[in-house]
């Protein structure tokens, strides 16, 4: 049913806004805790042995939690692709927030592998949630381009996200976590991420993954 539907948007999104980034920050300080007192393991192995231990469990939680996120939105890939995945996306964003907000499609329509159209549906859901927390921004558009060899996606808003004191602000807050994630994700899928200013202001992350070899293997 519609209920459904929007119960399991609602718990995929919670799931990766805020329980995957707590995974993800976990490992994250372990690991920086770890380099840290690399100079002091000699006399205390249980604590790099634990701390070890922690970046270890932190990367399972993380890696479980995507495969649950995952199943809850396939489902929502396979019946409707995507795009109108996409579209429900902005929508629900637009509703939540009152950022006005826009999807343009470029390139030719194709079918999307099923785990590359999970990415960028996070990398989507995931540089909204940056653009409510951090940007101050009127307006945001996602471009998602389809080529022969490429699917490519931009998320490009208007606000204050791409001045020298905001990527300061960046680099020392939650988003810092939010942007390593992504890219470790689309790692997975063989593309790269960029983001930082846009050209003409805000801020903006760029995808590119791509498609032949995939097709091919």
């Amino acid at each position: 049913s519609s209920v459904s539907e929007d119960e399991r948007r609602r718990i995929a999104r919670e799931l990766h806004d805020h329980v995957e980034q707590t995974f993800f920050a976990i490992g994250l300080t372990a690991t920086s805790a770890l380099q840290s007192t690399e100079d002091e393991l000699e006399i205390a192995p249980r604590l790099a042995q634990a701390l070890t231990q922690v970046t270890q469990l932190a990367t399972a939680g993380a890696e479980q939690l995507r495969t649950a996120i995952f199943t809850l939105s396939h489902a929502e890939f396979a019946e409707a692709g995507l795009v109108a995945a996409l579209r429900q996306l902005i929508m629900t964003f637009h509703t939540r927030t009152g950022i006005e907000t826009d999807l343009v499609l470029t390139g030719h329509e194709r079918p999307i592998p099923a785990d590359v159209a999970e990415v960028l549906h996070a990398v989507s859901r995931e540089s909204l949630a940056n653009v409510e927390r951090h940007a101050h921004a009127g307006a945001v558009v996602l471009g998602l381009h389809t080529g022969a060899r490429f699917i490519k996606l931009t998320v490009q808003d208007d606000g204050t996200g791409g001045s020298r004191l905001m990527l300061e602000h960046i680099a020392h807050s939650s988003m810092r976590f939010g942007l390593r994630g992504m890219r470790d994700r689309v790692s997975r899928v063989r593309g790269t991420l960029v983001a930082g200013p846009g050209p003409d202001g805000g801020f903006q992350v760029r995808v590119r993954i791509p498609l032949h070899a995939r097709a091919a293997a």
